[in-house]
């Protein structure tokens, strides 16, 4: 993704829509207000919808992690492109999060270079509402089926679909462990593996704390366990397996002593393992809580 500077900065109207209920709503420049300020005052302008006060809360928090001066180095090796690193991935807020039945964030491993198309020098909070945007909409063209099912990450998303079935598509959330991959894959092999673990779990750890989901997927695969736990020291695991599953395959824990928040660990979706198929059905068929509607 991009770099440094910009800690303020303003909302320009060049974010592109998406369709819901995954849409983002973008805020337009006017009077030199920031996203903050938006953020809190909304729109009462006909056609134009309130803005989305966790979206910006969120938003806000990404802008000074990403600027913070620890993460310029990184930010700067993912903008020159013979480094092979992924722009940033970045969390989203659905449109109707906050009346969301069931809230659940599905964590995956890497994104698989999700968005390339163009590299970012600053993170201030137009070129960070873009990234926003584009998870969001990547997300809404996957569980609508727009993007085919044999492209890449397909088996990764048709897990999605079937928690958004399951579950209703409103309060589904994406994120990642690593929210950098290298050459399209597991950043363990980067030079900059320590440092995209680092920021990783700070925007990771943002996510969870202003959007409070009620239920956490962590389907990182292995590839993700020592990351994940770095990242989650606290999290404390039933100990036992589900429905007769090794709880290597399957195992329900607590959020860091958050009784509201459930979390499962189950193989990443890819997974050919027929255990591990197994782990992925009962997780969303039989410990899932399904939609009214």
């Amino acid at each position: 993704m991009k770099r440094m500077m910009a800690i303020t900065a303003f909302v320009a109207p060049t974010v592109k829509m998406a369709k819901p209920p995954y849409c983002v709503f973008p805020i337009t420049s006017g009077m030199g207000k920031s996203a903050v300020e938006y953020g809190k005052i909304g729109f009462n302008i006909t056609g134009i919808r309130q803005v989305n006060d966790l979206q910006e809360v969120l938003l806000n928090k990404y802008v000074e992690i990403l600027n913070k001066p620890e993460h310029q180095n990184l930010l700067h090796a993912i903008n020159n492109k013979d480094n092979k690193l992924s722009n940033i991935h970045l969390g989203f807020v659905p449109e109707h999060y906050k009346s969301a039945e069931h809230k659940i964030l599905i964590v995956g491993r890497e994104t698989r270079s999700w968005y390339d198309s163009k590299k970012f020098d600053e993170y201030h909070a137009e070129n960070v509402r873009q990234l926003m945007s584009l998870s969001k909409d990547f997300i809404w063209r996957n569980l609508t089926g727009d993007l085919k099912r044999n492209t890449r990450g397909a088996t990764f998303f048709n897990f999605v679909r079937k928690v958004a079935k399951r579950s209703g598509d409103e309060g589904i959330l994406w994120a990642n462990i690593f929210a950098v991959d290298y050459k399209t894959k597991h950043p363990k092999h980067s030079d900059w593996f320590e440092d995209i673990k680092t920021l990783s779990c700070k925007l990771l750890r943002a996510q969870i704390e202003i959007l409070k989901p009620q239920i956490i997927l962590f389907v990182s695969g292995d590839g993700g366990v020592a990351a994940r736990r770095e990242c989650f020291p606290d999290l404390s695991g039933s100990g036992q397996g589900i429905n007769g599953l090794n709880k290597g395959k399957l195992e329900k824990f607590s959020f860091e002593g958050d009784k509201e928040i459930i979390c499962y660990r189950a193989p990443h979706p890819s997974t050919r393992n027929r255990e591990g198929r197994r782990a992925l059905k009962v997780l969303v068929e039989e410990l899932l809580p399904s939609a009214k509607v």
